[in-house]
């Protein structure tokens, strides 16, 4: 991709409810646009604009295209065109799994719900997974942009470009929708992409428990992104202990089957 000094590309839907862009000259070099989030619809439609003054030619590839038939049925929701929209006739998450926005569960975790990202990677040619992960603070606290997920999610290897990856921030419902996984299901729009990964568990510690009956051991992966997390975002930046004192309790925040 290429595009011009004062040109703009965008991305939207059929029924214009969901764009994403725009994209200028400012990605020619730097965090360049190696895909796109995944856009509402069967159709997409791809807008260049050029103004007369602009004397060097646009340039796109576009080598592959993706679909998605499940697993993002939250996400897309709330780009549907009205007339289109039908009830939610499903349900992803068990009934265990409950909403961010519901309380008393909620309470006190504010902040360590503002740190979760859930991204999507590709598996195969053609496949595409998601997972989840949570924004993570280092000790200078310098807003350094890591993000931490599962070795398990994607079997990423130390130093490896993560390209094709895409997070996505503040995927979550902002009011108490119990057991309605299809209604309001947040923001989806705030995304990043790409990254590489700093440190990793690989797969050595999984295969080897340390005894009968115990963890088979760490199942990590330390991604460092491209660029600084927009203050928008509001990202919480979770903090970390490396004492070896036991947790006398904890919580699981993720995106259970790629629900909100």
């Amino acid at each position: 991709m290429y595009i011009p000094p004062n040109a703009e590309l965008f991305f939207y839907n059929e029924t214009k409810t969901h764009l994403v862009g725009k994209f200028t000259s400012s990605r020619n070099q730097t965090n360049q646009l190696t895909h796109i989030q995944a856009i509402q619809g069967r159709t997409i439609i791809v807008e260049y604009f050029e103004p007369s003054n602009v004397s060097s030619n646009f340039y796109l590839e576009i080598s592959r295209v993706g679909y998605f038939f499940r697993g993002f049925e939250d996400y897309f929701e709330p780009f549907i065109h009205l007339p289109y929209k039908k009830k939610p006739n499903y349900a992803k998450a068990q009934s265990c799994q409950v909403d961010v926005a519901c309380t008393p569960e909620s309470i006190g975790w504010n902040d360590q719900i503002n740190a979760v990202v859930h991204f999507t990677f590709p598996v195969g040619p053609g496949l595409i997974s998601f997972c989840s992960a949570s924004v993570i603070n280092n000790s200078a606290n310098d807003c350094t942009p890591y993000i931490l997920t599962a070795w398990h999610c994607g079997d990423h290897t130390a130093n490896q470009n993560l390209s094709g990856h895409t997070w996505y921030f503040n995927y979550q419902k902002s009011s108490c929708s119990p057991n309605a996984n299809g209604t309001n299901p947040g923001k989806g729009n705030e995304t990043m992409i790409n990254g590489d990964v700093r440190a990793t568990s690989g797969a050595g510690t999984l295969n080897n428990p340390p005894g009968n009956n115990q963890v088979a051991g760490s199942d990590f992966t330390l991604v460092e992104l491209s660029n600084n997390i927009p203050q928008s975002y509001n990202a919480f930046y979770a903090g970390w202990d490396r004492r070896n004192t036991a947790a006398t309790s904890g919580v699981g925040i993720h995106h259970p089957a790629g629900s909100a």
